[in-house]
């Protein structure tokens, strides 16, 4: 009977509820100043705190954009961003870029085209669904302006390549669910 009791305690013990998830923590930016070969504290970046955002550098300015960020106890809630923001080391300032005009998501890819941020695939969880989106939309930062991309003949995917040639577009591979996609697209035309 000890034994039993001891058996049934056991099993008990290993039912407890998972852990919440740790919070989503802001952690200080660091810039490394090369000159002194030190790290230095960049002021807070105004976007909540989030997992998988983009970040690209336009020789000037570095913009942030999307990702995801959880939170709950017992029953995790996931949220997808789509805004952004935008660091100017000369002024040391932060600002918004504003909301895009596509669903947030992770799992995307951006590039610089010289003069805009592209943003394009990607997916969205939630629980057991997922959606891939084959989407995507150009930023322009001295106007603060987003455009959409024109739809391309791909089926949606995320952890994919995109690269800017200096004339178009090229999206290739990626994955959606258990689908690699091994094809890509390419839009001739710059984004206006």
């Amino acid at each position: 009977m000890v034994r039993g009791a001891l058996l049934l305690l056991l099993l008990l013990g290993s039912c407890k509820p998972a852990p919440p998830p740790p919070a989503a923590v802001s952690a200080p930016v660091q810039q490394l100043d090369w000159a002194s070969a030190e790290w230095r504290g960049l002021p807070p970046c105004p976007l909540a705190a989030r997992d998988s955002a983009q970040a690209i550098w336009t020789g000037d300015r570095l913009i942030v954009w999307g990702g995801w960020a959880r939170t709950g106890g017992f029953f995790i809630t996931q949220s997808f961003h789509k805004d952004g923001a935008i660091y100017d080391p000369a002024t040391e300032q932060w600002r918004k870029t504003g909301s895009a005009p596509l669903e947030g998501r992770t799992a995307f890819v951006a590039a610089w085209t010289g003069e805009r941020m592209l943003v394009w695939g990607g997916y969205r969880s939630a629980g057991t669904d997922n959606w891939g989106f084959e989407d995507g939309a150009a930023y322009d930062p001295g106007r603060s302006t987003w455009v959409k991309l024109p739809s391309a003949p791909l089926e949606p995917r995320a952890f994919h390549s995109l690269t800017f040639t200096g004339t178009s577009i090229i999206v290739w591979g990626g994955s959606h669910g258990d689908h690699v996609r091994w094809d890509g697209a390419e839009l001739i035309a710059r984004p206006k």
